[in-house]
């Protein structure tokens, strides 16, 4: 088994020795780039022999066709032409620039889960699966412990308590790179109602690899209505807009709505200031209100290593705990509005190291998912003589017991 990275757009060539039978010079090669899931090809191509003959193989990939190929991983087969004898299988992982990590994000690499699975490397047809199933098991560890591990930047969105406390989804965290909070209107967006009897806007939006709430990508908003009983929607994509000043001229150009950027120089701010929490708004009236967190907190606390933290201003804090001293009243003066108490928080978090003990549990769920499909993995004990079994009550479940006692160590019970 090899494993082959490329980058997206870019001619590519690594050199393998294959070893499973003996070839002659004049044998034709082919080879196929799939996604694991199905046999069918991606890209098919034609292997040739380096210059030091068999069994030393080149595989070669054009500019065009990695360029058709998303970020992620694949299987490759090597085959000989007249036969499709499998000569050799590898993984190719395509980045979308030198020095990228492949997308397929995962908790334990392809090598060690072969390493400790040499069942699983002995048959091609299991490794064509791998990117997949590591996908999968990987998905199934966060879900159960309710945290992503991966080391990245995150944004949330998040309503603080009367206290001022936030708690963030993912730790450790590495630092708070930046506290938003006061979300005021930007930009203003009606529809006329002349020309609309239903009108509204929503968002756009994309999901990202992984599986966090807070992972959704608002990518534009959509002006969406009816007039006269006939519905159209026209998208507008943030890609390609620098300011909201920008985005308004978008709205207006667009026949029977307006956008209106408020005074306070907001419309200078970068589109992606904006504030977009999935909800849609009428757009008649006093029209759709889009907002920016218009203050960057600067006396916040955090407990890197639980996540949790304090924001000054909001509820009885004053960022470094509750105010329980002097003017604590004032946080239940009804004349305050409290509605618009929601912070923007963009922080690093995860480990750069995913820890031994998850990255073995996702070895294990591996080896699982793999007797699952080819064994009956749920049974406990076979009795010949009027067949009978028993079922495993621990190993019947999506995680076997002795996996989830190794998860536990690392779920997060605040979700």
């Amino acid at each position: 088994m090899f494993t082959w990275q490329v980058v997206q757009g870019q001619a590519a060539k690594t050199p393998i020795v294959v070893t499973a039978c003996p070839l002659a010079s004049t044998a034709i090669l082919a080879a196929t780039v799939s996604t694991g899931l199905t046999d069918a090809a991606l890209i098919t191509f034609t292997p040739t022999f380096a210059a030091a003959g068999p069994p030393n193989i080149l595989l070669s990939l054009t500019a065009a066709q990695t360029a058709s190929l998303a970020p992620g991983g694949y299987a490759v087969h090597v085959r000989l032409a007249s036969n499709n004898g499998e000569l050799a299988f590898g993984l190719l992982e395509v980045v979308a620039a030198p020095g990228n990590q492949p997308q397929y994000d995962v908790l334990v690499s392809a090598a060690s889960a072969l390493a400790l699975n040499p069942d699983i490397a002995a048959d091609p047809a299991k490794v064509a699966m791998l990117p997949l199933i590591l996908q999968g098991v990987t998905e199934k560890i966060r879900r159960y412990c309710n945290r992503t591990f991966s080391r990245r930047e995150y944004t949330e969105y998040l309503s603080p308590t009367l206290d001022g406390e936030v708690m963030l989804s993912e730790m450790p965290v590495h630092r708070a790179v930046r506290v938003s909070r006061s979300p005021r209107t930007a930009i203003t967006i009606t529809a006329d109602p002349s020309a609309y009897q239903v009108a509204y806007v929503d968002f756009s939006t994309v999901d990202v690899v992984l599986p966090n709430p807070f992972s959704v990508s608002y990518t534009g908003l959509n002006l969406a209505g009816a007039s006269y009983g006939i519905a159209s929607s026209t998208p507008i994509l943030f890609a390609g807009l620098a300011t909201i000043n920008d985005l308004a001229a978008a709205v207006n150009a667009v026949s029977g709505w307006k956008a209106t950027v408020d005074p306070m120089g907001y419309g200078r701010w970068p589109v992606s200031e904006i504030y977009c929490d999935g909800t849609s708004q009428g757009a008649l009236s006093d029209g759709v209100q889009l907002q920016v967190f218009s203050e960057d907190v600067s006396t916040s606390r955090l407990d890197r290593r639980t996540g949790l933290l304090v924001t000054p201003g909001v509820g009885f804090s004053d960022g470094f705990g509750s105010m329980w001293g002097p003017g604590w009243m004032q946080g239940l003066d009804s004349s305050i509005d409290h509605s618009n108490d929601v912070v923007r928080v963009i922080y690093d978090a995860g480990f750069t190291t995913i820890p031994t003990v998850i990255q073995t549990a996702a070895i294990d769920l591996v080896k699982t998912v793999y007797s699952r499909i080819n064994l009956d993995y749920a049974v406990k004990k076979e009795s010949t003589g009027y067949y009978s079994y028993e079922i495993n009550d621990l190993m019947n479940l999506a995680i076997p017991d002795p996996v989830r006692q190794d998860l536990a160590l690392y779920v997060s019970h605040r979700a």
